[in-house]
């Protein structure tokens, strides 16, 4: 359906813009796990020791629909402590949710009725206490709208490709298209699988003499449908 595809564009644009990480210096992300589409949803990306979940919903969250994700952390935080989480998400965070992404400024005595709230909602899925804890202090929730997405896979593909903005977008759509396969593969993605697609749309723009229509052409064939 309509939203599915909605979600997984999403998903496949968040896993993307995530996969110029490999070119920042700071980050030292030698590799992106894709965790695969499945029941047309894709279950998770890996990157080094963070491991990130993207939701979409056209509308915000109340505080049990938190229950799913969680679940599926608590199950990476058993067998490796040390992992970091993400939940990132394409909608507006309020009430409580909003509070817990912003758990560490809050005062007090709020920030105790907040951790007491999601301690309650980690035992509800079996955690311990201990648990609980470790997972709320691994935990970021980071609300990004599709199109700040596209703001700044647009700028970062423009920048490390060293491209004019009239070309951008037919790189982007090579992305796109194949991560929609590699997640279905569950592909570890490389920095050197963006490298051959920088490469080989490259020389296809250098060979195609009448460029807009090759570029029309390739952003066409990409279908959500």
């Amino acid at each position: 359906g309509a939203v599915n595809i909605r979600g997984i564009r999403y998903q496949i644009l968040y896993s993307v813009l995530r996969s110029f990480d490999f070119y920042a210096k700071e980050k030292e992300v030698s590799s992106i796990r894709l965790e695969g589409i499945e029941d047309v949803d894709l279950l998770g990306l890996r990157l080094g020791d963070e491991y990130i979940q993207v939701k979409s919903s056209q509308n915000s969250w109340n505080w049990s629909k938190l229950k799913e994700p969680i679940q599926g952390f608590l199950k990476v935080y058993r067998a490796e402590p040390c992992c970091h989480f993400v939940l990132a998400v394409n909608f507006h965070l309020c009430t409580d949710i909003a509070r817990l992404a912003q758990i560490k400024s809050l005062p007090t005595k709020e920030r105790r009725r907040v951790d007491n709230k999601f301690s309650k909602l980690c035992h509800q899925i079996g955690s311990t206490t201990d648990e609980s804890k470790g997972l709320m202090d691994k935990l970021t929730i980071v609300s990004m709208p599709e199109e700040h997405i596209w703001e700044q896979l647009r700028k970062v593909v423009a920048d490390i490709f060293g491209l004019g903005s009239e070309v951008v977008d037919v790189y982007i759509s090579s992305l796109v298209a194949k991560f929609l396969d590699w997640a279905k593969d569950r592909k570890l993605v490389k920095r050197a699988d963006l490298e051959s697609i920088r490469s080989s749309v490259g020389e296809a723009l250098a060979r195609e003499t009448e460029f807009q229509a090759y570029g029309r052409g390739l952003i066409d064939r990409i279908s959500w449908e």
